[in-house]
């Protein structure tokens, strides 16, 4: 609770004052590593999601052994880890996934989410070279190439509940997208390759080119595959995220290249040699409508929700000048990131707001965000500063601070800025990319960080002497 008694230069550690009170700035945080350099793959596979109990759950990459608590994961390659925090940050359990492969193999966890009649936990991702481990014990084949596995976890425990696997036929298949169906059924997003490609229980999608993106419906309660549908999509991504619409169509989002595609029986143009494209799809896979980025250049689409309003959101990257057609538009000088909301109906955009006037400020990328309550937008980017000037959120100026974190809060009608922070580390680099919301409206951040300092006055120590170690940190009284 705010310290009526201090002034803003007695504030203790995770505090910070306004020149008369003092307000707590975290409930807790918590770090974790080990000797080797473990700055997450790609950056952006980190992922933060709280349950209905406020319990926290974290996942990351590592690699060949990081130190998970009382934990250690082992991989020859490249691994993956969740871990699971109480709501007053009490470590609870730590599950590691790891290929037997030597000398490579890689198991990299994607996307996590909650699921919501059981309160488990979902991952998704894909992995090549050998058997896959979880906590050093078996659990199914990545000796294909790229192979793609859904995971339900007990939320309890860690222990794994069931695994999908897709079956091997020397083909690669991608997991890149994980979702919610309407009748609660999970959805598995990707890219594959193959002119019959098996997925499992007899269902078999077929590439019209040689790499395509595809969807499919798993049980929840087995993860059995129980629907199975090519989406179209030629560059390496094929289906980058999928979520649920109520009446049981599937908002997706698609990466292609110069090559165009075609989503849902929707041919698509390309003007660039990276592209985007969101569509909604019926079960059997047609669209009723499918849109595309009207810029050219590389800037891509990452993350995708639907509301409850029926409407959905797609966050990414953009370099120069985004536009995405009806007049919404925004520019960043270097690069940006950005949120827009578009209505379910039509596809057509309602509102878009990101960083602007970027100058040397380079946001990493918005590889994640998620919807609060009151579907207001989340996220949480890191942000690589150089020279003078900072960034603007909805004619707010985040100024220059080094490199740090900034966390957002969106208005979902308008997409107006309700809040930003930003922080920073006394020394080094600290940069969060998951985020999750409690049930009281505060952040909860996963991240990592390069250097010790201190945060909020609070010691940040790597394990090593190099390197990185990642971070979970919850916020108060936001």
């Amino acid at each position: 609770a705010p310290d009526t008694g201090r002034t803003c230069g007695d504030c203790p550690a995770g505090f910070e004052g306004d020149g008369e009170t003092c307000t707590e700035v975290l409930d807790w945080f918590q770090i974790w590593g080990d000797d080797n350099d473990d700055t997450p793959g790609g950056f952006f596979n980190m992922g933060a999601a709280v349950d209905g109990d406020d319990n926290v759950y974290v996942y990351g990459t590592f690699g060949l052994d990081m130190t998970i608590f009382t934990r250690m994961g082992t991989s020859s390659r490249a691994g993956s880890y969740v871990a699971s925090f109480t709501s007053d940050g009490t470590f609870r359990w730590a599950t590691t996934f790891g290929v037997s492969a030597d000398p490579g193999g890689d198991f990299d966890v994607q996307r996590m989410m909650i699921e919501p009649t059981t309160g488990d936990v979902i991952i998704a991702g894909d992995g090549f070279g050998g058997d896959a481990l979880v906590n050093g014990v078996v659990n199914g084949s990545l000796r294909s190439n790229e192979t793609a596995f859904v995971l339900r976890i007990n939320a309890d425990t860690g222990a794994p509940v069931w695994s999908y696997y897709a079956p091997i036929d020397g083909t690669p298949m991608t997991g890149n997208a994980l979702g919610l169906a309407s009748d609660g059924r999970i959805l598995l997003g990707g890219n594959f390759q193959g002119t019959n490609r098996a997925v499992g229980d007899g269902f078999m999608i077929a590439s019209a080119g040689l790499a395509d993106g595809y969807v499919l419906w798993l049980d929840v309660a087995d993860g059995e595959v129980s629907n199975a549908i090519r989406t179209g999509g030629t560059g390496s991504e094929g289906v980058a995220a999928v979520d649920g619409f109520a009446d049981g169509d599937i908002a997706v989002l698609l990466q292609y290249g110069m090559d165009g595609t075609n989503l849902g029986g929707i041919d698509l143009t390309s003007e660039s040699t990276t592209a985007a494209a969101w569509g909604r799809l019926n079960t059997a896979g047609v669209a009723d409508y499918a849109r595309s980025l009207a810029s050219a250049g590389n800037n891509l689409m990452n993350d995708l929700h639907v509301g409850a309003s029926g409407d959905f959101y797609i966050s990414g990257r953009y370099v120069g000048n985004l536009s995405l057609g009806a007049g919404f538009t925004l520019s960043g000088g270097n690069f940006g990131v950005y949120v827009a909301r578009f209505a379910g109906a039509t596809g057509m955009p309602v509102w878009v707001s990101g960083t602007e006037d970027g100058g040397n400020a380079n946001p990493i990328g918005l590889w994640r965000f998620t919807l609060d309550a009151d579907e207001n937008v989340r996220f949480a980017t890191g942000i690589a500063i150089g020279g003078a000037g900072g960034v603007t959120i909805d004619g707010t100026e985040i100024p220059s601070t080094g490199d740090n974190t900034i966390l957002v809060n969106l208005d979902g009608s308008d997409g107006s800025l309700n809040s930003v922070r930003a922080f920073n580390m006394s020394s080094g680099v600290i940069r969060g990319f998951g985020l999750g919301v409690t049930s009281t409206g505060n952040s909860v951040v996963a991240g990592y960080f390069q250097n010790t300092g201190t945060l909020f006055g609070l010691d940040f120590e790597l394990a090593g002497a190099a390197g990185a170690d990642h971070f979970v940190l919850q916020f108060a009284n936001e």
